[in-house]
């Protein structure tokens, strides 16, 4: 049997693993809740759209040098 870490509680005591389970999980709480809304509210194919949308105005901001949240929005 391979072992990677012997003392893994050592790990999860450093202060990196600490705030990346930190962070995780408010990011798991917030995904969970907006999608619960999402699916409610049936709007996944308007989420989707936006997704799709958006991903462009980013990328073509940073090509031009503008805030990313600017292409966002354009």
């Amino acid at each position: 049997m391979v072992t990677f870490q012997e003392n893994w509680l050592q790990v999860l005591q450093t202060t990196f693993m600490q705030h990346a389970l930190l962070g995780g999980s408010m990011v798991a709480l917030a995904a969970g809740l907006m999608g619960w809304f999402v699916v409610t509210r049936q709007n996944a194919f308007a989420a989707h759209a936006l997704a799709h949308i958006g991903f462009p105005g980013a990328t073509g901001a940073i090509l031009i040098g503008a805030p990313v949240t600017l292409g966002l929005a354009v």
